[in-house]
């Protein structure tokens, strides 16, 4: 099947070839750590166009602590919940953040976001595996542990983005 550049439609082949990205998406290293590094690439000069370059370091150190704090959250939730690839609740929030006015504040814009779709974390990868292979249990299961530590980390990388964003939009309108 390699010599005529046709993809395997049934059998073991198909099912390797279909689930080679999620497992090397998911499951590098490598592109779970550039997946970390997309806020140093893309966000912080996106934000230093409108707030400065320290403003908008110093709005994304601020809020590195709470971005830990939730995403692990969201993953202890996971964990006693059996999912891979838990979504943000407003238990893990609270959970993480506490009950202060400026903890509820961070709380409700995490969830307008999360609500309005502006923090999607559908795989496409997944997605597109799912069509090919079918969906089952099983499948839904390894294709969320395959994509688990790249999931977590873009999780945390689009929380920090929004609680850092908020906050520089705050401190200008104050």
């Amino acid at each position: 099947w390699m010599e005529s550049g046709t993809k395997p439609t049934r059998g073991i082949m198909s099912f390797l070839s279909n689930i080679s990205t999620p497992w090397y998406l998911g499951m590098s290293p490598s592109y779970t750590f550039l997946q970390g590094l997309q806020v140093m690439q893309m966000v912080w000069p996106e934000l230093a166009k409108i707030h400065g370059f320290t403003g908008a370091a110093r709005a994304l150190a601020a809020e590195a602590g709470d971005t830990i704090r939730i995403v692990s959250a969201v993953v202890r939730e996971a964990w006693r919940n059996g999912s891979w690839d838990q979504p943000v609740t407003y238990e893990a929030l609270k959970d993480a953040l506490g009950s202060s006015p400026e903890a509820q504040k961070k709380i409700d814009t995490i969830i307008d976001i999360v609500n309005r779709g502006l923090i999607d974390l559908s795989s496409a990868s997944r997605s597109m595996t799912r069509a090919a292979v079918g969906s089952t249990e099983r499948t839904d299961k390894a294709l969320a542990i395959m994509s688990s530590p790249s999931y977590f980390t873009e999780l945390g990388s689009r929380i920090l983005t929004t609680l850092a964003a908020a906050r520089l939009y705050d401190a200008k309108i104050g």
